[in-house]
């Protein structure tokens, strides 16, 4: 499984838009950060939220991709991942932050993401790794590793070089 998927095609206009001119040019991937089928999602975890073995667990947990996906996020099963529902406070949300369900099960937040969220966050999906998170198809397994800050904003540089140079 490529997580990627395959390039796509855009339309591309040269000079001004009302010349009218436009080409059909194949988009090339995002390569990402180094995911493929073999190698995880990174993510930046959250400590103070969850006992520490909770996060190995995660780690060590093929996650499979759901059939709820949408704008909003996307569930995930997490056999064997089950962790302690404590209550929390209305906290504010960002794309990619990964909610605990009380079932255990996860809620990667996408693009369309509520601004707070009362589900506790266990980790998030580092800005890099999203639109391939966002890509994923249910019935898809997926993993999770931890990375330090200067290795998540160095995916980031990567990613946003490769857009500049499309």
């Amino acid at each position: 499984m490529d997580i990627a998927g395959d390039a796509g095609w855009f339309v591309a206009q040269s000079g001004s838009h009302r010349s009218g001119t436009t080409k059909l040019c194949r988009r090339p991937r995002w390569p990402g950060c180094g995911i493929s089928a073999r190698e995880p999602f990174s993510l930046c975890l959250r400590r103070d939220a969850f006992p520490a073995d909770a996060l190995t667990r995660l780690e060590a947990t093929a996650c499979l991709i759901t059939p709820a996906v949408d704008r909003m996020g996307l569930r995930i099963a997490t056999p064997g991942l089950h962790l302690r529902g404590d209550e929390i406070l209305t906290t504010p949300m960002t794309a990619g932050a990964l909610q605990v369900t009380p079932s255990g099960q996860l809620i990667a937040l996408l693009v369309d993401h509520p601004t707070t969220g009362g589900y506790p966050v266990i980790a998030t999906v580092i800005t890099a790794d999203i639109p391939l998170l966002a890509q994923a198809r249910p019935g898809e397994t997926i993993r999770f590793r931890q990375v330090d800050r200067p290795t998540a904003a160095s995916a980031l540089r990567r990613l946003t070089d490769w857009l500049d140079d499309l």
